[in-house]
């Protein structure tokens, strides 16, 4: 039955047993106020990379986001994304943020539609992630950052190479390696340290004799 439903979902969302003292009615306010903190995230393009976005968040892989509307000008991408996660597809990014409400937008257009592309959405109030690169210019960079900042909202840009295991064990060779400098170059004050002291003690000992 229904309750059923909502006491196998509560286990799956929240990853433990219900608590027997607990009513469906306390579980499924718990789920509602989670809902309550999701962010809605909509997608603007719906290229290659587009595949990987809307997998994470329409599969709700990504705690606390879900997808929630995807925009491509050409509309058989947007509609494959769209039927796949079951949430509105348009042609007209403007038309998507009319219609849906959205806290965060990704833009996954090719490279050099970044900048007019974010400059575009920012008016909307909306925070924006967007792919690398940011921009093919450091005007169009500048002109992103300064139309953001107007709109009090925030610009983030996607690194995920840097959680790469192999960008990973580098940057643990490099700390690695800076800790192994530090520790040289104390060993060399130190040892200075002592040389002058040993010096120092040499010269008194001339001057008394």
């Amino acid at each position: 039955g229904p309750f059923d439903v909502l006491e196998r979902t509560s286990h799956r969302r929240e990853g433990k047993r219900m608590d027997p003292d607990e009513s469906m009615w306390q579980v499924s306010e718990k789920i509602a106020q989670k809902e309550l903190f999701m962010l809605k995230f909509a997608l603007v393009g719906c290229g290659r990379i587009a595949k990987r976005h809307s997998d994470l968040l329409g599969h709700r892989e990504i705690e606390g986001a879900q997808l929630v509307g995807v925009c491509d000008l050409d509309e058989s991408r947007a509609k494959a994304i769209g039927d796949k996660f079951d949430v509105p597809y348009f042609t007209d990014m403007h038309e998507m943020m009319k219609q849906l409400n959205v806290d965060v937008i990704s833009v996954l257009t090719d490279s050099g539609s970044h900048a007019n592309v974010v400059v575009d959405l920012a008016q909307y109030g909306k925070h924006i992630v967007v792919e690398k690169p940011i921009a093919l210019t450091l005007d169009d960079v500048d002109r992103m950052i300064t139309t953001c900042d107007r709109h009090g909202i925030k610009l983030f840009v996607v690194q995920q190479n840097r959680f790469n295991v192999p960008v990973l064990k580098l940057r643990e060779a490099l700390e690695a390696g800076r800790r192994m400098l530090e520790e040289h170059r104390e060993q060399e004050e130190r040892r200075r340290a002592a040389r002058q002291l040993q010096s120092r003690r040499e010269h008194v000992l001339l001057a008394v004799v």
